[in-house]
């Protein structure tokens, strides 16, 4: 259950990166997560979710 919640999150954010960045992020990330374990992908979008509140709300 926990694996299917990451990978909706994961799916979530990507998404979100699509509809904002035209997809070229969103590309990258599937690239980089896909072939490793989720858990060790979940920090790095983590990070970008952090990096894209503060760009956001400045």
């Amino acid at each position: 259950m926990a694996k299917d919640k990451i990978r909706v999150i994961i799916f979530a954010v990507t998404v979100i990166l699509i509809i904002l960045f035209w997809g070229k992020i969103a590309v990258f990330i599937l690239i980089l997560s896909f072939p490793t374990p989720y858990i060790l992908a979940f920090p790095f979008l983590a990070l970008i979710g952090i990096g894209l509140y503060f760009i956001f709300n400045k």
